[in-house]
């Protein structure tokens, strides 16, 4: 009985997201701002985080784990204090409920 609950809960949840909604412009646009959001917190703490008299090569720097835990403690930070923001790209439930077909 709990699983069909939870079941129930999370369809019900992804009900605004039909593949027709989501094919539209107004939900792209929307999930666009997403998408250049993370983009922007990724780059800003790989760079941060990055020092080449600490790790070497480029490509060293990739496989150090120190800097790998540094840009993950980072992006973290970056994404904790976003959430705290309220959504500041709107609510993508909301866009896919408003797009009629």
């Amino acid at each position: 009985m709990r699983r069909r609950n939870f079941v129930w809960g999370v369809m019900s949840s992804l009900a605004p997201f039909i593949p027709e909604k989501m094919r539209t412009d107004q939900f792209g646009n929307a999930i666009k701002k997403y998408v250049e959001a993370a983009i922007d917190v990724f780059y800003e703490s790989a760079i941060d985080t990055y020092d080449r008299e600490e790790y070497g090569s480029f490509k060293a720097t990739l496989r150090s784990v120190k800097f790998l835990q540094k840009f993950d403690s980072k992006v973290n930070n970056k994404i904790s204090r976003m959430k705290k923001d309220k959504r500041p790209f709107g609510d993508l439930a909301a866009t896919a409920k408003s797009i009629t077909l």
